[in-house]
């Protein structure tokens, strides 16, 4: 059994949270102070047996976090994938992520604005050794996009526009997972 609402301890927008724990043993109520934290992403927890140790525990904590000593990144969805190819690619490369962003701003070289015709192109190509009926499916999927987008440079395109083109097709629904299939695989390819 635990007490309805946490008492939140924060540290510039750090925060700690305090819940009591109640458990009967032996007809006896037995209780303790968990508190719970977000630290790098993942969820910590501790427990104390009385309240004040739990406060105190809790405003060191939430002291170290505002501090930047325990440091929070989190990352999720888009973000996540980019960070983790990254780190691979700079591991691959012998260097940090850090080095390859000094040479990165040393360069000054923004990122290329290649046309969706051009970067359909080049995917085509690398995918020809794939077997003739998944080449066949990409060239189709894909021309029917660079009809649409041919001009346009690909780092300029939304998916809002992806998907309002893609709702325009007069197809059923498994034909148009099929064509975004494709396309989405042509978009990280060209990432």
């Amino acid at each position: 059994m635990t007490s309805k609402k946490p008492i939140k301890i924060t540290r510039r927008g750090q925060p700690v949270r305090i819940r009591r724990r109640v458990q009967i043993k032996d007809g006896k109520e037995d209780a303790t102070w968990e508190l719970f934290w977000q630290e790098n992403g993942v969820r910590k927890s501790k427990s104390r047996a009385n309240k004040e140790d739990a406060h105190s525990l809790a405003d060191e904590i939430a002291t170290q976090l505002a501090r930047g000593e325990v440091r929070q990144l989190i990352l999720t969805g888009l973000t996540l994938q980019e960070y983790e190819h990254a780190v691979e690619i700079c591991r691959e490369a012998g260097c940090s992520i850090l080095d390859a962003a000094r040479l990165l701003k040393a360069n000054k070289r923004p990122p290329q604005k290649r046309t969706v015709a051009e970067v359909r192109e080049e995917f085509l190509v690398s995918k020809a050794k794939r077997s003739k009926r998944y080449v066949q499916s990409l060239t189709n999927d894909t021309k029917l996009l660079c009809d649409q987008f041919g001009c346009h440079s690909i780092i300029d395109l939304h998916v809002i526009e992806l998907t309002q083109w893609l709702n325009s097709m007069p197809v059923g629904p498994r034909t148009k997972e099929n064509r975004w299939s494709s396309v989405r695989t042509m978009f990280r390819w060209a990432r």
